[in-house]
């Protein structure tokens, strides 16, 4: 019955670099990252989800959380 799967687990609205850093080190496989929304807490500044993208480790999942719909205005 037992499984020696470990559970993957999302962090969301990273802020920063130190709080990408403190999730990992607790065991996140991915991160979160806020971009514009119509409302809600987390948003941050496209300079900083490049700059902690950036920063995420190859064997940690980034996600953008957006409400663009348009390819071009995303990248």
């Amino acid at each position: 019955m037992g499984s020696s799967v470990a559970p993957k687990v999302k962090i969301c609205c990273i802020g920063s670099i130190e709080e990408a850093r403190l999730a990992i080190r607790h065991g996140a496989s991915a991160l979160g990252l806020v971009s514009e929304m119509p409302s809600g807490p987390g948003v941050i500044p496209e300079e900083s989800i490049a700059e902690i993208a950036s920063s995420i480790p190859p064997f940690v999942t980034s996600v953008l959380l957006t409400s663009k719909r348009d390819a071009a205005s995303i990248l």
